[in-house]
Formats: C-alpha cells, structure tokens, sequence
C-alpha cells in the first residue's frame, strides 16, 4: 500500500488474484460469504476475485436466481460444462478450467464442498502447480458409493490449504495426515450467508401463494441425491410413508422438487407424473435461496437427501430427517437436531413422528458467522508468504 496526501491506494502490482470455482447452487451460496470479504476489503487485503461457474447446474432455477438475490456478481467465466455422466462431465470441466488458469496465471484457486466442479477445479490447479484452497475441508460420511464422498477425499489431499467447519473435520484431516499450517479451522460460510439472509429474507414476498393451505404443522420437503430419486419404484415408496403420516397428522408438506427429480419421475410415470404424487404432498418448482430460509423458519420438520439443507435446517433450529443411510455432518446426528433413515417403510413414519417433536437446541457448532473473513484474511497472508511482492 502506498499512502498519497493520506489515502491509501492500492499498489496492483501487489494484488494476489484468487479464482472461484462454483457449479451448483450450495456452491452459489457459499460464495457469498468469501466474495462478500474480497469486495468490502480486497484493497487492504492484497486480494481479487474471478468467479468461474463451471454451469454444473445450468438452469435459472437452480443457478440464475441466486445470483441476482444473493447480490452476486455475474461470473467472469461461463464455461456451460452440464450435461453427461460424472467422468465425461468431470473431464470436461478440468479441460475448460485448465485452459483459463493458463490464460489468467492465478495465484491461487479456490473450491468449495464436494461437487464435480469441485474435484476438477483441485485437479486443474494441482496439476499446474497452483494453490488450491479448500472450503469445506474435512467431512466424511464414511461412505464412498457416493462421488461426492470421493471428491471430498481428493480435494482435501491436493488442497494447499484445507478450511474446516469445526473440530471434527480437522480432527478426521488429522487422522489423515494432513494437519499443522495446511489445515485453518475458520467456521462455516454457510452460516454467515444463513445470519445475512435471515435480514434479508423479511424483505422478500410472503409465502402464503405456495404454503400449503391449513393450520396443521409444516413439512419442508427435497429429495435429489441418486440413492433416492434414480429409483422411482423407491420414490413411490417414500411419498407413500410421508402422506401417510401428513394424513393421520394433519400436516402440511412442502415440496420444491428439484429438476433432476422431476426428469427422472417423468421419464418413468409419463407426462402426467405430478398426479400420482400423493395429494397430501404439494409439489412447487425449485424456490429461490431466501424464500426457502422463510419457509424453513416456517418449518415444524425438514425432510431431506441433501446435505446443504441439514445445516440450513439446523440454523433455523428446525429438526430434520435425513433420508440417507450416512451423513458428512455427523455433528447433527449427534446432537439429535437430525435422525437417519435409509430405507420407507415403518421405520421412516415412526422417524418422521419422533423427530417433529425434537427440539433443536442452541448448540454453536459452525463457528461465529465470519468464516469468510477468516479464509480471506489467511489467504491474504499465505499468498503474501509464499509469492512476496
């Protein structure tokens, strides 16, 4: 920094360039909270930004809308890398984000979770021997049929810098190997874009148009993962225990369906597939980021595959059942505010009616809500080290 007639302005020559990767909408949010940091204090810190969206969710539902209502910026690199299975997706992806790293000499990429994107943005990098830092370092759910439980493993052992969501995450990289100056334990951005939203989102138009009508108690329904929504016979199955239970309890269940559910039960039940869903069931097109936190805070019981949504569920202090044989956020489970459920049946009702009456205490476990400082602040330093000005 220079100082000319006592204001500071920034000496460029001096400024580290970071390059996000994103592809799919927890990624969108997440990046709120890093590049959020990077606008209000790049200057001082040394840093800017380019966001590359590599288009793993490509449509506005799942990717345009949270741009605009989450106030980011519109990505500075468009590669449109969706569709194909995950080698042939993958594979495209290292191929359009290694071609911009040669083009653009970062100094470091950045990549966040455990997506597609997020494995061929580590790869990329590593292999052109640029830093990579991790978001999200350190979760496991033990389980590795799951890709995303793989990406998470390599991602973590190519990252320069592995940020954790708390002691668990770092304690497991630990047990790995991978533990001293590589590893910050920073807190959850998450939760910092959760603690903005919730301001955020009283500004939004109420509900009350998607809301299932009554006064019975609220279920906030997603399933999308391929354990679930690959198999429709199993989707049958699940929507029959929910309405089930939604009948003889007289509740509400909300369900924004994602699209890729919505291909697959198309495919297998024909045009007419949203009339064999139960009616106890309402079924909406995917909701926006803030409006879904409106419906959470709304929410007796959240009904889920995703992982993202435990933790949004969690921050809301709304109880979840999570309709997969293993989780990355064992610290939910632990703590009771979510239960695990692989299988419909008699199991899954009598899940569904023991944890609507669970009270989700106010457990800090995600940090204080400036884990995108943190990361900002510490990738200021680390770059300074080891590429001085």
């Amino acid at each position: 920094m220079h100082v000319v007639k006592g204001q500071a302005l920034t000496d460029f020559r001096n400024m580290r360039t970071v390059l996000t990767i994103v592809g799919a909408r927890p990624q969108f949010i997440k990046s709120r909270a890093f590049s959020n940091a990077v606008a209000l204090r790049g200057s001082d810190l040394g840093l800017r930004e380019v966001l590359l969206h590599t288009g793993q969710h490509y449509d506005e539902a799942m990717s345009g809308q949270f741009f605009s209502e989450l106030g980011l910026r519109a990505p500075d690199v468009q590669l449109e890398v969706a569709a194909g299975a995950h080698g042939l997706r993958t594979g495209r992806m290292i191929e359009g984000i290694e071609r911009e790293l040669l083009k653009r000499k970062p100094d470091a990429v950045l990549v966040y979770g455990d997506t597609d994107s997020t494995l061929a943005g580590a790869l990329a990098a590593a292999k052109l021997n640029i830093p990579v830092a991790h978001v999200e370092a350190g979760l496991r759910s033990g389980d590795r049929t799951m890709p995303e439980e793989v990406n998470r493993i390599l991602t973590d052992h190519a990252a320069t810098w592995c940020y954790t969501t708390g002691p668990g995450a770092t304690a497991q990289l630990a047990s790995e190997g991978i533990a001293g100056d590589a590893v910050v334990e920073a807190g959850d951005v998450m939760f910092d874009v959760a603690l903005a939203a919730e301001q955020m989102a009283t500004d939004q138009r109420p509900l009350e148009g998607l809301l299932p009508a009554g006064q019975g108690a609220l279920v906030v329904m997603t399933l999308h993962r391929p354990f679930n929504a690959d198999y429709p016979e199993r989707m049958a199955a699940i929507f029959k225990d929910l309405a089930s239970v939604a009948r003889s309890e007289d509740w509400r269940v909300l369900f924004p369906i994602h699209p890729r559910t919505a291909n697959n039960l198309e495919r297998a039940w024909g045009a007419n597939w949203m009339g064999q869903i139960p009616k106890e069931i309402t079924v909406v097109p995917p909701m926006g980021y803030l409006d879904l936190q409106t419906a959470l805070r709304a929410a007796d019981l959240v009904f889920t595959d995703s992982g993202g949504l435990q933790k949004e569920a969690f921050f809301t202090r709304t109880p979840s059942v999570v309709m997969r044989p293993s989780t990355e956020w064992t610290e939910l489970v632990d703590c009771g505010a979510a239960v695990l459920c692989a299988e419909p049946g008699e199991g899954l009702q009598k899940a569904l009616t023991a944890q609507m009456e669970q009270a989700v205490g106010d457990v800090a476990l995600y940090g204080g809500g400036s884990a995108g400082r943190c990361i900002a602040e510490h990738l200021s330093r680390a770059l300074l080290i080891s590429k001085p000005g």
